[in-house]
């Protein structure tokens, strides 16, 4: 019994909550307003409907970390917790989802000397799973330019990073839910090239595709091409090396990539093939190598001005939406952002072009050095949320945090101009996750309200799908709303197999997991869209050993944790 009450915990029950989340754009929820410069935020969701965010205090150049629940309630504390602590300069922070709750966080760390990896698990609760200061990732010191991460299975993650000198090129490596190297111990190697730019997704097997650019000296010299790589969940690379997916002429480069729901990817980039204006092209590549959209990718944007920093995301419907800044309005700070669904075949859906999703965008405050100017999210029905730092108005006095909500079929859903986050003030770095609900999301940002120029702080905020900032519907607001719920599974105790059935009160995004007495996932009963009704799934344990399971529901009102018992 002590151990199921911990894993409660461990799941982060917190149906009795009640909302905390501001409801005022120029209030928020304050994440860290200690005295000195926190920058550089990072973003996962908690799978609950929280978000978890890791940042730089530059002042110190340390990493932190905080969970904010759905309900808007910090849970590490005040100000956050410490990641790493050891000598030497921690920055520029990586953070995917553990899957159980909580994280895994990745930085550069220069304590042996110049930038190499380091990495920190850090659990639900707030409780530093991995040696204190963090494991080292990467297997040498080198100068690391660039650093990503994403999760593999529960309690794994894949990182990557460039090097510009040294040992220079695209390296990755794999670590197990105990911080321990799984790869070839000197650090797998993507590329032999310094690569300025690159990307990676998951595949359908545990492993990972890369793309990224460097320059193509079989066919046009030295101007740079989008390459790419193919990984098993072992570390075994199955493509050639340097495998293109692009040979035209003159510069393609800063590639974005996403998986196709169909076993292979789709990847975006900026192509300078016909002037010296950039524009967006993008490409689908299946799991053999076999490119899709033709041989030199498919055009998503060529008007005549810039279009720069894609951001490539699945749209849930074996497609993807891709949102870039775009110069055509040259408006006097920055540019405007504008975005592009492409289905399965390579065809375009919305306006010719692009359709624009904001305007008066801030680059130079939004890039933050490190992050494109726009963040996306999809949402739960294959929409796109886009969050960026701009001007609401021609006239340029309105500035802040603002978002924009288009559906699968490019309708614009919010405010024509956005609606604001955060209202006023500097902003640097916006990054956003879906909410887990219908279509909402969770925004974290360095907000300079307090300190202006001589230091930032973390804030988040919440939106609802209706453009409302607050919580989701909660049954614990006592307004009768009508809520979700999951009954106990039948027969119990089962061999081999057990029915669990649900109510869905309001259409919305349905999460049903079953997870072990270790807190790891084994198997996915429901996950998406339902509309409101009744609603049963069957599991059958016949692969698996005696004993209690969890089960996890997860709803837009609230999330339920019940145990079951295999008796064989």
């Amino acid at each position: 019994m002590k151990k199921l009450l911990l894993l409660v915990v461990f799941f982060g029950l917190s149906t009795s909550i009640f909302s905390q989340w501001s409801t005022d754009p120029l209030v928020n929820n304050a994440v860290n307003t200690t005295t000195g410069n926190q920058q550089q935020v990072a973003t996962c969701p908690d799978g609950a409907g929280g978000i978890i965010m890791a940042w730089t205090d530059v002042s110190t150049a340390k990493i932190y970390a905080q969970r904010v629940n759905a309900f808007g309630q910090a849970q590490w504390g005040a100000s956050g917790i410490p990641i790493s602590g050891n000598t030497g300069d921690h920055m520029n922070p990586c953070i995917c989802s553990d899957a159980g709750g909580g994280a895994i966080i990745g930085w550069k760390d220069s304590r042996n000397g110049a930038y190499d990896v380091y990495a920190q698990r850090v659990r639900v609760d707030g409780l530093l799973m991995w040696t204190p200061g963090g494991v080292r990732v990467s297997s040498s010191v080198n100068d690391i330019f660039r650093l990503k991460c994403i999760g593999a299975e529960a309690g794994y993650a894949i990182f990557a990073w460039n090097c510009m000198s040294g040992t220079p090129g695209l390296f990755a490596q794999k670590v197990d839910a105990f911080g321990a190297r799984l790869w070839n111990v000197s650090d797998l190697r993507i590329s032999f090239f310094a690569t300025n730019s690159f990307d990676m997704c998951k595949d359908a097997a545990k492993g990972v595709y890369f793309s990224y650019s460097m320059p193509d000296t079989t066919s046009d010299g030295w101007q740079e091409d989008i390459f790419a790589q193919h990984v098993t969940a072992m570390g075994d690379t199955l493509w050639n090396i340097h495998h293109c997916i692009n040979h035209d002429t003159l510069t393609q480069y800063n590639p974005s990539m996403c998986e196709d729901q169909d076993y292979g990817f789709i990847v975006a980039w900026e192509d300078f093939r016909h002037d010296t204006h950039s524009d967006i092209y993008a490409q689908r590549v299946d799991s053999a190598r076999n490119k899709y959209w033709g041989s030199h990718g498919k055009a998503i944007c060529t008007h005549g001005a810039n279009q720069t920093k894609p951001y490539c995301i699945s749209d849930a419907h074996s497609g993807a939406h891709i949102v870039w800044l775009d110069d055509r309005s040259q408006p006097v700070v920055g540019g405007s952002l504008y975005g592009q669904n492409i289905n399965h075949n390579g065809q375009t859906q919305w306006t010719s072009n692009g359709k624009r999703i904001a305007y008066r965008v801030d680059d130079f405050v939004t890039a933050d050095g490190r992050n494109n100017p726009q963040v996306a999210s999809v949402d739960a029905l294959g929409g796109l949320i886009a969050c960026w730092i701009g001007y609401y108005d021609d006239a340029l006095t309105q500035y802040g945090v603002l978002v924009q909500r288009i559906d699968y079929y490019g309708n614009t859903m919010w405010d024509a101009n956005g609606v604001f986050v955060s209202k006023g003030g500097l902003k640097k770095g916006p990054s956003m996750v879906f909410d887990g609900g219908m279509s909402g999301c969770n925004v974290a940002w360095a907000d300079g309200r307090n300190f202006g120029f001589t230091g930032y702080d973390v804030y988040a905020q919440h939106i609802k799908s209706n453009a409302g900032l607050g919580n989701r519907p909660s049954n614990n607001q006592g307004n009768g709303q009508k809520t979700s719920s999951i009954k106990q599974n039948f027969p119990n105790p089962f061999n081999p197999a057990t029915k669990i059935s649900f109510t869905v009160a309001n259409e919305g995004f349905i999460s049903l997991k079953i997870y072990d007495m270790t807190g790891r996932e084994i198997a996915v009963l429901a996950n998406g869209v339902y509309t409101e009704g009744e609603y049963s799934v069957n599991w059958d344990a016949r692969n698996f050993a005696t004993g209690a399971y969890l089960y996890k529901f997860v709803s837009n009102e609230k999330t339920e944790i019940k145990t079951m018992m295999l008796v064989k």
